[in-house]
């Protein structure tokens, strides 16, 4: 167990969670990341997460919205926890990606669903 100088599990700071996480047997991880090999083009459905990461970028429809909304609230939590998590918001959300990358590494794109009505 990973413990701080002062010999206090590193959560220590952290409010007791509320919830229980389900669990996941590492076979059905294993099914999860074969089966989205084997289904190129097939919508992404989970995220596998480890420590290390450092950075968590938000968007929606234009981020002007939920994203900011989202992000702020993430970025009050590890303020409030003393983190060193950066939580931003991508500039002009997916609008703004489709303007400038069009379907560019976008899961699922599909361009009728985002052209702009003049």
């Amino acid at each position: 167990m990973a413990k701080r100088e002062d010999g206090t599990p590193w959560w220590a700071d952290f409010p007791e969670p509320k919830s229980i996480a389900a669990r996941v047997d590492p076979e059905d991880v294993f099914r999860l990341l074969q089966d989205q090999q084997v289904a190129q083009g097939r919508h992404r459905d989970f995220l596998l997460v480890d420590e290390g990461i450092k950075r968590v970028v938000f968007y929606c429809g234009s981020s002007l919205g939920r994203g900011p909304r989202c992000a702020a609230w993430l970025q009050d939590y590890v303020n409030e926890a003393g983190g060193d998590l950066k939580s931003e918001v991508m500039v002009g959300g997916v609008r703004g990606w489709v303007q400038a990358y069009g379907g560019g590494m976008m899961d699922g794109y599909d361009e009728k669903a985002w052209r702009q009505e003049r």
